[in-house]
């Protein structure tokens, strides 16, 4: 049998040049080093200003008691404060009919 021009040729996989395979895995790496390094950044940053009672069991007793809640409490409902809330009621003036 003979073989035809079509049979002849034989469809080769693309196979990345050396340079290219190189150059994405440099990209890759660098990505690596991008992301580790911004995650650190915010991992810093937020355990700066979000962070709350991480440290509590380094405060000494003499500052433990530095604020009597049930004292403040008591205090502000013997003025007739809630708390700072606004009151129930309307102040002003109401609508009849």
């Amino acid at each position: 049998m003979k073989e035809t021009p079509m049979q002849e040729e034989r469809v080769q996989p693309e196979v990345a040049s050396p340079s290219k395979r190189n150059y994405r895995t440099l990209e890759l790496a660098l990505l690596l080093v991008l992301g580790i390094l911004v995650g650190f950044s915010v991992k810093t940053e937020a355990a700066k200003r979000i962070t709350m009672g991480s440290s509590d069991y380094l405060l000494s007793q003499k500052d433990a008691g530095a604020y009597d809640l049930n004292a403040m409490q008591k205090e502000l409902s013997a003025k007739g404060d809630s708390a700072g809330l606004a009151s129930p009621q309307p102040t002003g003036g109401s609508c009849s009919q």
